[in-house]
C-alpha cells in the first residue's frame, strides 16, 4: 500500500473505502430493502458500487443513494456512512476534477469534496434525481477551485519573466516579491508563509489547512483574501502596462490620490 502521505485525496479516501468494505465486518447495505432485484443479504458498499457500475439503472441508483442519505442522517455509524457516500461516488469525484498540475487537481478535487459532502450533510432523502444533484455539486466545488487557479496563473509578469513587483535591473525571485508585499503592509507574515508555500512550494491547500489547524475551506478564503489585497495594491500603483511593471518601482506607497489597501483580519 503506497505511503498515506504521498496520497492524493481521492486516492486516500479511496483507500478508506476499500478498508470499509474489507471483511470480516464490512460497512454494508441490507439487501431485503433495497429491491430492484439485488441480493436478499447485506451487501458490503463496494460491492454496490460496482452494481451502480454495471447496472444504468437511474431507480436503483436513486434509491441507493436515498438509502446512503437516510444513513448519514439517521443511521447509528453515520460518520462511517459519509465516509461511504464519498467512496460511493470517487468514480464521479474524478471525472470532475479535470486535468492541470497534480497542485491544481488536488485542489479542485478538496474543493469537489466539500462542496459534496456538505450537499449530503443537507439533502433530504425523499430528494429526487438525487445522484446527478450531488455530482453537479461536486462539479461546481471543483469549478470554483479551477477559477480560482485559472485566476492567480493570470498574475502578470514582465517579458523577462519576471513577477510584478520586482524591478528587472536587480535579481528576482518570486520570494522577494512577497518579502516586498509583506514589508509594505500589504500581507501578513502568516499570508505570506501561506502564499509561498502553496504557490511556490508545491504545498497543497489541504496540506496547509492542517499545518495550520483550520478547515479547507477557511485556509482558501485567507489566501485569497491576501491575493486580492495584493491585486489591489498594483493597481492602486498604476500598473497598465509591461512597460510600467518593468520601470516602476512597486514597493513605494500607492500614488497620491489612491487608497492604500488595508490590510484585512487574518483570522479565517
Amino acid at each position: 500500500m503506497p505511503n498515506a502521505m504521498n496520497l492524493s485525496l481521492l486516492d486516500a479516501i479511496e483507500s478508506a473505502f476499500q478498508l470499509l468494505s474489507a471483511e470480516p465486518d464490512p460497512l454494508a447495505f441490507d439487501g431485503t430493502e433495497l429491491g430492484h432485484g439485488l441480493p436478499t443479504r447485506p451487501i458490503a458498499v463496494n460491492e454496490i458500487r460496482e452494481l451502480l457500475l454495471s447496472r444504468s439503472e437511474p431507480a436503483l441508483r436513486d434509491t441507493v443513494w436515498a438509502e446512503v442519505i437516510r444513513l448519514v442522517r439517521q443511521g447509528a455509524d453515520r460518520e462511517q456512512w459519509m465516509l461511504a457516500a464519498a467512496g460511493l461516488m470517487v468514480p464521479g469525484l474524478r471525472s470532475v476534477v479535470g486535468s492541470g498540475t497534480a497542485l491544481a487537481r488536488e485542489d479542485a478535487a478538496a474543493e469537489a469534496v466539500t462542496e459534496f459532502l456538505s450537499r449530503v450533510s443537507r439533502m433530504d432523502p425523499a430528494t429526487e434525481r438525487m445522484f446527478p444533484r450531488l455530482l453537479g455539486a461536486a462539479r461546481r466545488g471543483a469549478l470554483r477551485a479551477q477559477r480560482k487557479s485559472g485566476e492567480a496563473g493570470q498574475m502578470p509578469i514582465t517579458r523577462s519573466g519576471d513577477p510584478v513587483g520586482v524591478s528587472s535591473h536587480r535579481p528576482s525571485h518570486p520570494d522577494l516579491a512577497l518579502d516586498g508585499l509583506l514589508r509594505n503592509g500589504v500581507i501578513s507574515k502568516e499570508e505570506r508563509d501561506l502564499i509561498g508555500r502553496t504557490r511556490l512550494e508545491n504545498e497543497s491547500l489541504i496540506e496547509a489547512a492542517r499545518r495550520l489547524g483550520i478547515s479547507y475551506h477557511a485556509c482558501s478564503r485567507r489566501r485569497s483574501r491576501a491575493e486580492r489585497r495584493i491585486a489591489q495594491h498594483f493597481a492602486a500603483l498604476g500598473f497598465h502596462s509591461e512597460s510600467d511593471m518593468r520601470n516602476r518601482a512597486v514597493w513605494r506607497s500607492p500614488a497620491p490620490g489612491a487608497s492604500p489597501v488595508p490590510n484585512e483580519p487574518v483570522a479565517a
